[in-house]
């Protein structure tokens, strides 16, 4: 079997059964391909890329829904070159470039289905995303005026389609991420730590003279040192307890009992479907994501779209969109506690070989919070678990 191919024409398969010494004509049937357009949306309107000015990113859906997320904004930097996202507040932003002002506005304008959004963007879900467009220099002012200086996301929602069946889409996904490994910190081991509380407690660091000094916090090892040298407890039983602290690492407690695996979970149903005067489309979505630190987000989105051609010139779109999002705060991180008397200290245990919570010496010292009020108070140590 000869196999002919050439650029611009059909493939060819002839077979030869017997050997033949007249020569072969073979006639190739030529391949027309056509190729799709490249459409510009700024928002405004739509154009083909030869026509669009300026310097712009599209994403399609495809590359849209490579990337994970329970936002946009989260996928949106992994997939456009010049948009950044900003993590070091706890109101992240992001920007197109760079920031262009000091004082003002910083953010880019988002414009969703060709209108602008002052909305919080994290209401919408990103399974309802047909394509993104990023228009990132000042060619974009001449469309949108002065709120484009930052920038322009052009965000464009699916739709129904005309004259087309019923169809159901259904998407889920599952990130799991795992908990971080605290012992990448090189920092002081507990027991250089508690050399060094032993060294300034022998310098009179920790002397205690009134009785609103015994109130500041102390670290546990400086509490036994103070009961040895006041006789409460021998030298020999102090230094046993203190020992035992050297083997402990504050790094272990919290990875412990306030770090987790984090997961992400996204689950999306779409139906669509449409006639020669209607078309309309229905998007119902739940996202369910827990943290590292057991904080966690609820959402659900509902969204449904219809339009309408009453007249052969005339088009109503119409959009109901509902959600319902709930968010609780989870557990400190590591470096977030902290004492009274400053730094935590090394040896920090946040519960017993039972599992039950031990008091931090926060506001206030133990021995004094044990004996205020003679016992007839509430409890008003501080336990972080």
């Amino acid at each position: 079997t000869l196999y002919i191919n050439y650029i611009g024409y059909q493939p060819y398969q002839l077979l030869l059964s017997t050997p033949t010494d007249q020569p072969i004509t073979i006639r190739l049937q030529p391949g027309e391909q056509q190729l799709e357009e490249f459409i510009i949306s700024t928002g405004y309107q739509k154009l083909p890329k030869e026509r669009a000015t300026g310097s712009f990113s599209q994403i399609s859906e495809q590359q849209f829904n490579r990337q994970t997320g329970t936002t946009i904004l989260e996928r949106i930097p992994n997939l456009v070159a010049a948009v950044s996202k900003d993590n070091r507040s706890n109101t992240p932003g992001f920007s197109v470039r760079g920031i262009s002002t000091i004082e003002g506005p910083k953010a880019p304008l988002i414009v969703l289905d060709n209108f602008p959004y002052f909305g919080n963007l994290d209401n919408l879900n990103p399974n309802d995303v047909a394509s993104i467009t990023v228009l990132k220099d000042a060619a974009a002012a001449s469309i949108w005026g002065t709120k484009a200086g930052n920038g322009v996301i052009v965000i464009t929602t699916k739709k129904g389609k005309f004259n087309s069946p019923l169809t159901a889409q259904l998407s889920s996904s599952l990130a799991i991420t795992s908990k971080p490994d605290l012992m990448q910190f090189k920092e002081m081991s507990s027991s250089d730590f508690i050399d060094v509380e032993q060294l300034l407690f022998s310098k009179g660091r920790y002397n205690a003279t009134t009785a609103a000094s015994r109130r500041i916090p102390v670290s546990p090892v400086v509490a036994l040192l103070r009961q040895a040298a006041a006789g409460t407890i021998t030298s020999e039983a102090a230094t046993s307890a203190i020992d035992a602290y050297r083997t402990l690492d504050v790094r272990d407690e919290f990875s412990k009992h306030f770090y987790r695996s984090a997961t992400a979970q996204q689950y999306a149903l779409q139906l669509q479907s449409g006639s020669d005067k209607l078309a309309w489309k229905a998007l119902a979505g739940h996202d369910r994501n827990i943290g590292n630190l057991h904080e966690s987000l609820s959402r659900t989105t509902i969204n449904t779209q219809t339009t309408l051609k009453p007249l052969k010139n005339l088009e109503l779109s119409g959009n109901i969109l509902l959600n319902h999002t709930k968010n609780a705060s989870g557990r400190p991180a590591y470096g977030q506690l902290s004492t009274g008397a400053g730094q935590l200290p090394r040896y920090t245990q946040f519960a017993d070989a039972g599992g039950n919570a031990i008091p931090l010496a926060k506001d206030y010292s133990l021995e004094y919070l044990s004996q205020a009020g003679s016992g007839k108070l509430l409890d008003w140590q501080y336990y972080p678990l």
